[in-house]
């Protein structure tokens, strides 16, 4: 049994850090290989709206497997807020690459996937910021990175806003 779990314990460490690299490289190659797409005023999700929108799904669903690893590893650890928090961000991901977001381009009507779209994302982005309150860490990066966020977000520069709090 002891063997087991120490296999599996091992997979997840392995796996984890990949997965989020190619979540990122993915996510690299949108903004080199669309030109025509601004990064500071459209979110990442709009990258699932161009010709290699499959590339964004992909994506979408890298971070989510990511995220049920963190969880699981959490829930094991017996840290079921962060584990809570990390399920809030595999499902609102999901969500995501499920349902295909809403152009932000004005005079464009919104649909009920686009909808979806922006809960999942509302409740992914939510949930790893309630991750981060739960450690000290996460605790000194949370406000400042709220405050970038939201500052991004006052100017028009929602891509920037989204970007930052993604780096964070």
């Amino acid at each position: 049994m002891q063997a087991h779990f120490r296999r599996e314990k091992t997979f997840a460490a392995d796996t984890l850090p990949w997965l989020v690299a190619l979540g990122a490289l993915l996510v690299l190659a949108l903004h080199l290989i669309e030109r025509d797409f601004d990064p500071l005023r459209r979110f990442l999700s709009e990258y699932a709206l161009g010709p290699l929108g499959a590339l964004m799904n992909a994506t979408f669903f890298l971070v989510a497997a990511s995220g049920a690893a963190l969880a699981r590893g959490a829930y094991r650890a017996h840290r079921w807020l962060v584990a809570a928090g990390f399920s809030g961000w595999t499902l609102g991901l999901a969500v995501c690459g499920v349902c295909i977001t809403d152009s932000t381009l004005p005079d464009q009507v919104r649909t009920w996937t686009g909808i979806a779209h922006d809960l999942g994302a509302d409740v992914a982005f939510l949930s790893v910021f309630a991750v981060m309150l739960t450690t000290p860490r996460g605790r000194l990066f949370a406000l400042p990175m709220m405050i970038a966020f939201v500052a991004a977000h006052a100017t028009g520069l929602i891509g920037l806003g989204q970007r930052v709090f993604v780096g964070f």
